[in-house]
């Protein structure tokens, strides 16, 4: 198998000991915002939707589609531009 194809490299052919070396030679790379960049996006506190039915209010906590953590009042939610909250 070769992991190289004219002078770029495709992981999806890579061993997993070619890949090993690969990640040792380029390093690791944070994939986490700084603080800075997070206190720049737009951010709210949740509010549960109100269910209104029968004479009776219903607070229901919304899960976020991607991720599928439960979002719960008061809790911070931070915007990304991809509209992920």
């Amino acid at each position: 198998m070769q992991a190289e194809y004219q002078g770029s490299i495709n992981p999806d052919r890579m061993s997993y000991e070619q890949l090993t070396r690969l990640q040792e030679t380029n390093g690791s790379v944070s994939k986490e915002l700084s603080e800075k960049l997070l206190s720049r996006l737009p951010s709210h506190k949740y509010k549960p939707v109100s269910l209104k039915g029968k004479g009776k209010s219903i607070d229901k906590d919304e899960e976020c589609p991607i991720c599928k953590m439960e979002y719960n009042n008061g809790y911070m939610l931070i915007t990304l531009p991809c509209r992920h909250q």
